[in-house]
């Protein structure tokens, strides 16, 4: 058995996923008395001077709603938040 530890982010799971033979997974981090959670902090904005405010928000809130946090989920993008 051959074994290795890395600490990457979520945008490495699509190498991985290319990578035919590799078996790999996830792992948490070591913890003292409670455990606690690396937070990679994307950002989203909307260009103050856009022709689209509305439309553009609208995006912003469908971005973070549930339902595209399930098919970002499925993506080999970054994890939405809760994912892990």
């Amino acid at each position: 058995m051959l074994s290795a530890a890395d600490f990457i982010g979520p945008w490495s799971r699509g190498r991985f996923n290319e990578i035919k033979d590799l078996d790999w997974d996830i792992a948490p981090l070591p913890k003292k008395k409670l455990a606690t959670s690396p937070i990679y902090i994307g950002g989203m904005a909307i260009f103050a001077g856009t022709k689209h405010p509305e439309e553009a928000w609208r995006f912003v809130k469908y971005l973070t709603s549930r339902e595209a946090q399930q098919i970002w989920r499925g993506t080999d993008s970054l994890a939405p938040p809760g994912f892990l």
